[in-house]
């Protein structure tokens, strides 16, 4: 039994329920869940189960090593990858039964290659690029690369499943509204051509509720069902937890951190948390008038938004983020001490995967999600403890 680290994600699975049930009343079409970056920080295998079992057809991740990693914790059914992905990928991408999203020739011949060597069929989804412009064949591309990817398949190795594109706008309708027609107008003109698939796929999220027309076979939802859309009212399931680690008194006139940028302008009360940009927190917070990406994250974060709650009570960073420390104010009034829980709101994805994730649900925990294992976890003398690994 060993003792969880002093920094820790809690995961409240209750909100992520009912999250789902709000999406799934506004949105009633069949989806994959989106669960790229780690599930958008929440933790990759835990929380693919739980779409799973509450509805989600399959699954859509980044990469290739988050699509293996979730089958080699057991995981089944459809996972699309979103990355063109590498020729030297394709024979794992057959091996693990995965649907990639194919739009490059080199990767369609690495795929038949895979499917001819284990004999195998390999799903695939076709990308249109209608407006991203990141990845994916542009509209008038497409019909050409069918017919190349055909001629090397003789054998009929690739099973064309899908095809779908992204929308770099969803919020802006009318601009959505163009972009979709022009990807159903390729649709039907492969159609004519004798290239059919089984889902045709646009929408995500915010896209979904607000052109509902776009949602067609299939839905890939994401943002929504972390509480991230805000179109629709659901609630953020995530929020990064540490201890205090030091209490001490800050003079008048002293300073803190690395180029001593901040300067008490009066005697007040610190506390310092054993966590800091090795760890995911990078923007250097408040208070540091002197860095510029403190500034930047305080724009994109909204200014008037604290980051940091201590016993309820918000309050913010003072001086540079360090490499594993970083210092918040208690607030006037707060009694805190050694071992004091401190509650942070970051960007969800920034806290890598060893930083454990801890899902409770209705005030019981659930287990924990430490680099993609699971454990058990009980409560003893104020500290959460991990047992066996679960899966």
């Amino acid at each position: 039994m060993d003792p969880l680290p002093p920094v820790w994600v809690e995961i409240d699975t209750g909100k992520l329920k009912e999250n789902l049930s709000k999406v799934r009343r506004a949105i009633p079409t069949d989806f994959f869940a989106v669960v790229k970056n780690n599930a958008y920080g929440h933790g990759l295998v835990q929380t693919s189960r739980l779409f799973l079992r509450l509805g989600a057809r399959g699954l859509a991740v980044n990469s290739l090593e988050e699509a293996r990693t979730l089958r080699r914790r057991g995981i089944r059914g459809p996972i699309l990858i979103f990355h063109p992905g590498f020729p030297f990928q394709g024979e794992q991408v057959a091996l693990y039964d995965l649907t990639q999203t194919l739009c490059t020739l080199p990767m369609a011949e690495a795929l038949v290659r895979a499917g001819e060597k284990y004999k195998r069929k390999i799903r695939v989804h076709l990308k249109i690029d209608i407006g991203m412009g990141r990845s994916g064949i542009k509209p008038e591309e497409a019909l050409a690369f069918l017919r190349q990817v055909s001629a090397l398949d003789r054998k009929r190795r690739l099973l064309w499943e899908g095809i779908y594109t992204h929308f770099p706008t969803s919020h802006n309708i009318p601009q959505t509204k163009r972009q979709l027609d022009r990807f159903l107008k390729t649709v039907e003109e492969l159609d004519k051509h004798g290239f059919t698939f089984t889902w045709v796929h646009a929408a995500n999220s915010a896209a979904a509720v607000l052109v509902p027309e776009s949602r067609l076979d299939l839905c890939r939802l994401g943002n929504a069902l972390y509480g991230q859309c805000a179109p629709l009212p659901t609630e953020t399931a995530w929020c990064l937890k540490t201890y205090l680690v030091l209490v001490k008194e800050l003079a008048k006139g002293e300073t803190l951190g690395y180029g001593s940028t901040y300067r008490a302008p009066a005697p007040l009360q610190i506390g310092t948390i054993p966590l800091g940009y090795g760890d995911g927190l990078l923007l250097d917070p408040p208070g540091d008038i002197q860095s510029s990406l403190g500034a930047l994250g305080r724009k994109l974060l909204h200014k008037e938004r604290q980051l940091v709650r201590i016993q309820g009570q918000p309050t913010h960073f003072l001086g540079r983020t360090s490499m594993g420390m970083a210092t918040i104010r208690i607030p006037p009034g707060v009694s805190a001490q050694i071992q004091e829980p401190v509650a942070i709101y970051q960007r969800f994805t920034s806290i890598p995967p060893h930083i454990p994730r801890l899902f409770i649900e209705g005030g019981k925990v659930l287990c924990a999600e430490i680099a993609y294992r699971i454990y058990g976890v009980i409560h003893k003398n104020g500290h959460f403890y991990t047992t066996e690994p679960l899966a």
